[in-house]
């Protein structure tokens, strides 16, 4: 996928077709996690859609939960959530 030391470096329009595709990769990876975590705080941690939203964007950003969690099944997402920005 990427040039060796002794090959010639990629073409500026190439170069920039793969950074082009590696962000697009991140957006994807970084959107499903988002997902994942919004529906189980809305399903498992019964909160509505917006706190849902805003505890998954904590963890992904790194700052951790902002509600508490009462269920075990959201207590246990939690720690699965916290894994995927580390």
């Amino acid at each position: 996928m990427y040039e060796r030391r002794k090959q010639p470096l990629l073409s500026r329009a190439r170069f920039t077709k793969r950074v082009i595709r590696h962000f697009t990769l991140a957006l994807l990876v970084l959107a499903i996690g988002l997902e994942i975590g919004v529906l189980g705080y809305h399903w498992l941690g019964e909160l509505n859609w917006i706190d849902s939203l805003l505890n998954a964007s904590m963890i992904l950003g790194g700052m951790g939960p902002v509600d508490n969690l009462h269920s075990s099944a959201a207590k246990i997402l939690l720690p699965v959530m916290l894994y995927f920005p580390g």
